[in-house]
């Protein structure tokens, strides 16, 4: 609510921008204002209510469940919210996001935060890293220039 969102379109289905229109516009179209909530939805007793962090922590490990994603090794049991922020910046970063922007995404101002958030991911960032490092770069040690 008062908040202004920065996204761009994209053709997917899935897109960020054509899910916040679907949203602003079904709680228009029920009677609601330009002041409701946009976590707001209709429950099981046909009343509006809020998206709170309870739903989200239940709703994470049933979709898991329900996805099947436990046979790609996605234990239900340890995935939660912050999960969803963490793989956000995981996504960002293996996509070649500048680390500035992630964080500005996320709404992290802290690197020590982005960086407990992407040590697990490590593997990842230093594919390829040993075959650069073997690679010789030639170079003048100015140190040994004046003896």
């Amino acid at each position: 609510m008062g908040q202004t969102i920065h996204r761009e379109l994209s053709d997917s289905k899935l897109s960020p921008v054509k899910a916040l229109t679907r949203q602003v516009h079904h709680i228009l179209s029920n009677d609601r204002t330009h002041s409701s909530y946009l976590c707001e939805f209709i429950n099981e007793k046909h009343k509006f209510a809020n998206v709170m962090p309870d739903d989200l922590i239940t709703a994470i490990p049933t979709a898991i469940r329900i996805l099947e994603l436990e046979n790609a090794g996605i234990n239900p049991d340890l995935v939660g919210v912050h999960s969803l922020q963490a793989g956000g910046a995981m996504s960002l970063k293996l996509q070649g996001e500048s680390d500035t922007t992630i964080m500005k995404m996320i709404r992290w101002s802290s690197g020590i935060k982005f960086l407990m958030y992407i040590h697990n991911q490590i593997r990842h960032f230093s594919k390829d890293l040993s075959s650069k490092m073997r690679m010789h770069v030639p170079f003048l040690n100015i140190a040994a220039i004046g003896k």
